[in-house]
């Protein structure tokens, strides 16, 4: 999916992407006010990218995938998210800016 993909929508509250997933470009499914939910756990998504769902105010849950194995700057900043489950990924760093850089609260492969 190209960049900016879906951005803005203001509309859209919930959100569930296909299995065929494999790329979500930059900004994508960001500025998203009234966004809750996102399910992106069935992807083949392998990165997070920058700005990705960042700035979704209303953003409580994210499902992610076990494919996942980067998270880009800024991805899910500025959303209503408190914590971050990344156990089930390859994922074993998270940028400083990542959740508007609350660290403590993404638990990664290997941590409890």
């Amino acid at each position: 999916v190209d960049y900016n993909f879906a951005r803005e929508c203001l509309r859209l509250d919930s959100v569930s992407m296909p299995r065929t997933l494999a790329h979500l470009g930059a900004g994508s499914l960001g500025d998203c006010a009234s966004l809750t939910f996102v399910d992106l756990s069935r992807t083949a998504l392998r990165t997070l990218n920058d700005y990705v769902l960042s700035r979704c105010e209303e953003l409580f849950e994210v499902k992610l995938p076990a494919t996942l194995a980067a998270v880009s700057g800024a991805a899910l900043r500025g959303s209503a998210l408190t914590e971050v489950d990344l156990s089930h990924t390859a994922v074993r760093d998270v940028p400083a800016d990542f959740m508007s850089g609350r660290r403590d609260n993404v638990t990664l492969p290997g941590h409890c």
